[in-house]
């Protein structure tokens, strides 16, 4: 019997471990995530080949972080464009290619205001990996 308490108090710990590993790393609550940028003009639509950067508006809007091993990673989501609710991590610095350009409402919900968003569909260059991610962390290539 006890060795079962022992088994069930280990795996209780370990998952909660591992949410709190997870929600370190991915940062920002939804509130956050949801923040309007705070230019007023709207910035030209990129195409071709960019850079995928954890710049500060992106950091501020909890679209990327720093993993447990150090790696810096832009946050995205394979089906579509997304703010919260991320399930993919794309190397920041990174080159890729935009694929597709989507622009959404999306709400803030600290102080309920809605404005529009650009995310783009991106495939890194080595064709490893694909998925959205908000413009915040996306810069024209050099």
């Amino acid at each position: 019997m006890k060795g079962k308490i022992q088994s069930f108090f280990m795996l209780s710990l370990a998952a909660v471990t591992a949410v709190l590993l997870l929600t370190s790393c991915f940062g920002g609550n939804n509130e956050e995530a949801a923040q309007p940028p705070p230019e007023a003009e709207s910035p030209a639509l990129l195409t071709g080949n960019v850079v995928l950067s954890c710049t500060q508006a992106c950091t501020d809007r909890g679209q990327c972080g720093t993993l447990a091993d150090g790696r810096v990673v832009i946050l995205g989501n394979f089906e579509g464009p997304a703010v919260i609710n991320h399930n993919l991590t794309l190397p920041a610095d990174a080159t890729a290619v935009i694929q597709e350009t989507s622009t959404n409402v999306i709400e803030t919900v600290a102080n309920p205001t809605r404005s529009e968003q650009t995310f783009y569909q991106v495939v890194l260059s080595d064709n490893s990996k694909m998925g959205w991610v908000a413009s915040w962390c996306v810069n024209p290539s050099q």
